[in-house]
């Protein structure tokens, strides 16, 4: 059974979130054009950053404005990002949790 930090309260997890993942394509002329597509759909919670610390006391890397809680999904990598509404965020660091694959909390930076 998982402990209680890798636990996910899943009635937390109300904000629907899009990974996108980055895709490159060859057009005329030589070059290539860059798009972001949707790969997957998670809910997750989604936090404001205060005075740069997580509720629990740690650090959060510098520079991340939003925590996002979600459930264990190896697709998530820091080369994704996250569409939430109209916003977008930069993955800046992944915490699987205590490595058992059961909850990640996501260190992001949203880009203006």
């Amino acid at each position: 059974m998982p402990s209680k930090l890798t636990r996910v309260n899943i009635g937390r997890l109300r904000h629907k979130i899009h990974i996108q993942t980055l895709s490159s394509t060859d057009v005329d002329g030589g070059g290539q054009s860059q798009t972001w597509s949707t790969t997957f759909s998670p809910f997750a919670r989604v936090e404001n950053v205060y005075g740069n610390e997580r509720l629990r006391g740690m650090q959060v890397t510098p520079g991340a404005t939003h925590i996002i809680t979600m459930r264990y999904d190896s697709r998530i990598t820091e080369d994704k990002r996250i569409l939430f509404g109209s916003r977008t965020f930069d993955i800046v660091f992944i915490d699987n949790v205590e490595e058992r694959n059961h909850k990640l909390i996501l260190d992001c930076k949203e880009i203006k």
